[in-house]
C-alpha cells in the first residue's frame, strides 16, 4: 500500500509533467511548428521604407500630405496620406496586412484583412478603407484580385472596382476604377507609375 507522501510525490510529477507538455505545446504552436500542429516554422520578413525596418504587429501611419512605399517580402505597398496599417504575416507565400485606414496600392501577393473582409491580391491593386463609413473600395489594376466575406465572395475582373460594406450583411457595388477621376489621381499616379499625366482644363 502506497503512503501518503508518496501518493503526494507523484500526483506533483504528474501535475508538473501536464504543465510542462502544454507550456511545450503553446510556445510549439506560437511558433508554428509541425509538431504542435502547425506548417512548420518560417521566419516572418521585415518591411522597409526609407531605410527604417518594420516587424510583423507593428502599425506604420502615414501623416498629411505624406506618400510612403513600404517593401513587404517579394511584394510592396504605396501609403497615402493618412493612412494606419499593421503588418500582420510577414511569412513567405502569406503576406498579410490589416488597412486599419486610409489607401493603398499592393503590387505582388499579399491579402489585405480589414475587419471580416479579405482581399487575395496576386497582381497590383488598389484598396481604400473608409473606417468611419464601415466601408471598403477594392479595385483590381492589373492580374488577379478575390475578395471574400464571412458570406459572401468576389473575382474582380481588372479595372473593377467593388464597394463592400465591412459589416454584415457586406453589401457589394461594382463600378469602374477610373484613377484620373479620383481625387488621389496623384496619389496613384506616383504609387502605379503608369498612369499619364491629367490634362488640366
Amino acid at each position: 500500500m502506497m503512503s501518503f507522501d508518496m501518493k503526494k510525490s507523484i500526483t506533483f510529477a504528474l501535475a508538473g509533467l501536464v504543465g510542462i507538455i502544454s507550456v511545450s505545446l503553446l510556445i510549439g504552436n506560437r511558433f508554428d511548428a509541425s509538431w504542435a500542429g502547425g506548417d512548420g516554422y518560417l521566419a516572418h520578413q521585415v518591411a522597409t521604407a526609407e531605410g527604417v525596418e518594420y516587424e510583423r504587429g507593428e502599425t506604420v501611419t502615414t501623416s498629411e500630405g505624406e506618400w510612403l512605399e513600404i517593401v513587404f517580402g517579394d511584394a510592396s505597398f504605396w501609403m497615402d496620406e493618412n493612412t494606419e496599417v499593421k503588418l500582420v504575416d510577414g511569412r513567405e507565400d502569406s503576406l498579410e496586412i490589416n488597412v486599419v485606414q486610409g489607401r493603398v496600392v499592393v503590387i505582388g501577393s499579399m491579402t489585405i484583412k480589414t475587419r471580416e473582409v479579405a482581399t487575395l491580391i496576386d497582381g497590383v491593386a488598389a484598396v481604400v478603407h473608409y473606417s468611419w463609413l464601415d466601408e471598403l473600395e477594392v479595385a483590381n489594376v492589373f492580374g488577379s484580385v478575390d475578395v471574400a466575406t464571412p458570406e459572401t465572395a468576389s473575382i474582380l475582373p481588372e479595372g473593377v472596382m467593388l464597394r463592400i460594406d465591412t459589416l454584415s450583411p457586406y453589401e457589394f457595388t461594382d463600378d469602374y476604377f477610373v484613377p484620373e477621376d479620383s481625387s488621389a489621381y496623384e496619389f496613384y499616379t506616383e504609387a502605379l507609375g503608369l498612369l499619364p499625366e491629367k490634362e488640366s482644363s
